[in-house]
């Protein structure tokens, strides 16, 4: 019978991985890997949230092969290298290059665009 592993992810010194960042909550989530390496993420009803491909998840997920893993604000959590000690990914602490806009961000930048406009017009 295949044995299963469970990596903890948070603060707190007990985890089996911490990472000390002020977003991670003590414990903000868990790994864990079946016998056949399929391995599924959970956030623990963490307050800043876990991220796969920069979708927050509010249930177990089975993570595939090159998703990308944020915890919080953005920290990178390179999932292979803890589960198959692959390094695929070079290690970034803050993700750079990827944009993150929610619907809320999108109402109010167009919020802003409306009260600029109508500023402009009441003028001419």
């Amino acid at each position: 019978m295949k044995e299963h592993q469970v990596i903890r992810i948070g603060r707190d010194e007990g985890n089996d991985l911490v990472m000390d960042h002020v977003t991670i909550s003590r414990r903000h989530a868990e790994l864990f890997i079946d016998g056949d390496k399929n391995t599924f993420l959970t956030d623990l009803n963490s307050m800043y949230g876990t991220f796969v491909n920069n979708e927050r998840i509010a249930n177990p997920v089975l993570l595939e092969r090159n998703d990308e893993v944020y915890l919080g604000d953005y920290q990178f959590l390179d999932w292979e290298w803890e589960v198959f000690q692959e390094k695929k990914k070079i290690f970034k602490k803050e993700k750079s290059t990827t944009w993150f806009i929610s619907n809320l961000d999108i109402i109010i930048i167009y919020g802003l665009i409306a009260v600029v406009l109508s500023v402009l017009m009441s003028k001419i």
